[in-house]
């Protein structure tokens, strides 16, 4: 995927002589429920982390939920046994020794709560504390870049690295340059991530709610509405998602399930009929989708496609789809309020 260009970005990229550097220690500000998931990753991937939060009260709850993250990753054999000891190398350091934790850091995941006041005062004084180039991404799903770091001295290092909740679990990472990001601080980033295991998602421009939380709170506020226009239960509702778009769209997400199963026609038609019915512009349909359901209609379903690469046949497919189904019927119980607190 490409970076949206701009003149500063283009002015960046031609100055770039020197290959940006491997990130081998990370700051993680914030040891919360996203902080302490980072952290807990990127220890496992071989790197050295260190966590900064508010006071030792603070660091200490931090210190338990990684090792209670560890000990899930390890009886889900999604971490091996003997990494215990990377997860004790993580070190921690308290708001008022920032400059500490600062010193001899690559990159920084900033995961505090989602502050525009907040984050500007501990990215700013980030920005002064780290050394030249190390990239500070934030970890949050909806305040832009271009907002962060507003009448920031540099801004060319600051960047957003959204991890998906619970992001010791979750493989993608939403990646999103400002208008003044630098290509080095976006490719450690992106190399970092990879590093450790995740598959981060580039996008072209930073926009609010990026991807995840666009797609995400959409479908509940949707989902919330029929509740409130009481048309039926949340257990009915829930269970209708789970068995038709969302079982679908976690084999091949929203996209790729109109290429395998086709439909690009025939979802404009339901578009447009609920567009006129409930006036509501979530169901306006785009003039790019017209346009791939006319050569669906006319080439056929190959040549409409979103998706690049291969795909595997209808018969495959319904085989995933069903094995999928299976596993969700065998435990409904999850789906039904038993929850892992991890």
């Amino acid at each position: 995927m490409r970076l949206r260009s701009s003149a500063g970005e283009a002015k960046q990229r031609s100055e770039t002589t020197v290959a940006a550097p491997p990130v081998k220690t990370i700051l993680v500000a914030g040891g919360g429920v996203m902080g302490s998931g980072i952290a807990l990753v990127c220890a496992l991937g071989g790197k050295k982390v260190r966590v900064l939060d508010i006071d030792a009260a603070a660091l200490e709850r931090a210190r338990r939920a990684i090792e209670q993250k560890w000990r899930f990753m390890t009886e889900m054999a999604l971490a091996r046994g003997d990494s215990d000891r990377l997860v004790e190398d993580i070190a921690f350091f308290p708001a008022e020794a920032i400059e500490a934790a600062a010193e001899g850091v690559d990159l920084c995941f900033e995961a505090l709560p989602d502050s525009l006041v907040l984050k500007r005062e501990v990215i700013g004084r980030l920005n002064t504390a780290m050394a030249p180039r190390a990239p500070i991404a934030t970890n949050s799903g909806n305040l832009l870049v271009d907002e962060i770091v507003a009448s920031m001295a540099d801004p060319t290092r600051v960047l957003c690295a959204h991890w998906i909740n619970p992001p010791h679990v979750m493989p993608p990472v939403e990646v999103c340059p400002g208008t003044h990001t630098s290509a080095d601080a976006v490719e450690m980033t992106m190399r970092c991530l990879r590093d450790v295991g995740k598959r981060p998602m580039l996008l072209r421009r930073d926009v609010p709610g990026r991807i995840a939380n666009r797609l995400h709170f959409a479908m509940l506020n949707e989902a919330i509405k029929l509740i409130d226009e009481d048309i039926a239960d949340a257990d009915d509702i829930d269970t209708v998602a789970r068995y038709t778009f969302i079982m679908r769209g976690a084999l091949f997400g929203p996209l790729g399930a109109l290429d395998v199963y086709g439909g690009k026609e025939s979802s404009l038609k339901i578009l447009d009929y609920l567009y006129e019915a409930t006036g509501n512009p979530v169901y306006a349909a785009t003039a790019v989708h017209r346009a791939r359901a006319e050569v669906e209609k006319t080439s056929g379903r190959d040549a409409s496609r979103w998706r690049s690469g291969e795909l595997p046949d209808r018969q495959t497919c319904d085989r995933q789809v069903a094995a999928l189904m299976k596993f969700l019927k065998a435990n409904e119980a999850v789906g039904h309020g038993t929850q892992d607190s991890n």
